[in-house]
């Protein structure tokens, strides 16, 4: 899954994928497993975006859904709104993440434009709501297709 395994920048012909650590390994709640956003990632992930050439579409990539998808497993991620709200004002186009294994693809408005939030099925069958799935991203021009492929 593209979404946890991007440590650094990719940079591809018209795309940016900007990586954000939402990953702690311990936190002061019960279930450490879910999403934290720290000031110190968050300001080298828009720190990364700043320095991307202009007219490039930028992705992030980052484990834990910064905001809910509703799905059967959360992301419950801390700071995962503020994270939301800057990242599209320093002019993310979409967040691909994963962590709650289901497939989803919302819209989200920040500062008055559009962003996406794209999560990753899993492989796994182990307590998910819907069967083994990938998605398959297509960005032509300004347009974010996406489309969750599923396994039989």
């Amino acid at each position: 899954m593209l979404a946890t395994s991007v440590h650094r920048p990719v940079e591809l012909a018209d795309v940016a994928i900007v990586p954000l650590s939402t990953t702690a390994r311990i936190q002061w709640r019960f279930d450490w497993s879910k999403g934290h956003v720290s000031d110190a990632s968050l300001a080298l992930t828009l720190a990364e975006i700043a320095a991307v050439p202009p007219g490039r579409r930028i992705l992030v990539a980052c484990h834990h859904p910064l905001a809910e998808a509703d799905t059967r497993t959360t992301g419950s991620t801390r700071s995962g709104a503020q994270a939301l709200q800057a990242l599209g004002a320093a002019g993310a186009a979409a967040l691909l993440t994963g962590h709650v294994h289901d497939p989803f693809d919302l819209a989200r408005e920040v500062d008055g434009k559009c962003i996406r939030l794209i999560g990753a099925g899993t492989l796994s069958e182990r307590v998910r709501v819907t069967p083994p799935s990938f998605n398959d991203i297509r960005i032509e021009g300004r347009e974010i297709n996406v489309s969750a492929r599923y396994l039989d």
